[in-house]
């Protein structure tokens, strides 16, 4: 059976479900109210005349006015939920309370400053790579200016110390500022 089908059937048992819940209601709700207690009353036969003279029917119930007057209803509306109201916002939490203040303290004078150590000079020139057997490498410099060809240990344009000379790069030093790390120069750049 297809689920399409299974569906319909499905539907189908609901209906017959219902029409059979409805027919029992009607069935109790027909017994149990008023209305059906006046179709049993009228449903028995009426005695013949001639007889006791009493009729057997239902019973006459005086009609008293004060039943017909509206009595004012004990429900109370509440929220219309048709319409909008705005939330009801909760108290804001009370403020802190409030920090209690610094005292001021007294200025200092402020410290000396320390004279600033000199810095090493910056590089002019670009390391253009390096020749020579591996024990005697040659590094060569540039500084648009001149050329200068160096090995290991010496110094150049007076400021300047080469410390090590590899195939594309050449690490230099200053030789003022001894205790500085080299800086590496990459060939070209």
């Amino acid at each position: 059976m297809t689920p399409k089908r299974q569906k319909q059937v499905l539907a189908v048992l609901g209906v017959l479900l219902m029409v059979f819940i409805a027919r029992a209601v009607i069935k109790v709700s027909s017994s149990g109210s008023p209305r059906g207690k006046r179709r049993a009353a009228l449903s028995r036969p009426l005695p013949r005349a001639g007889g006791s003279g009493t009729v057997a029917g239902p019973e006459i119930v005086e009609l008293k006015m004060s039943d017909l007057e509206r009595k004012p209803s004990e429900f109370q509306p509440g929220r219309d939920p048709f319409r909008f109201q705005p939330k009801a916002r909760p108290k804001p939490p009370p403020p802190p309370p409030p920090k209690p203040r610094p005292q001021p303290q007294p200025q200092r004078a402020p410290a000396p400053q320390q004279p600033a150590a000199p810095q090493p000079p910056e590089p002019t020139f670009v390391f253009l790579g390096s020749f020579g057997p591996e024990d005697r490498r040659i590094a060569v410099f540039s500084d648009s200016a001149e050329i200068f060809n160096v090995i290991e240990g010496d110094v150049f344009k007076e400021a300047f110390v080469v410390r090590k000379i590899g195939y594309e790069s050449a690490d230099v030093g200053w030789v003022n500022f001894p205790e500085e790390p080299a800086r590496r120069l990459v060939a070209g750049g």
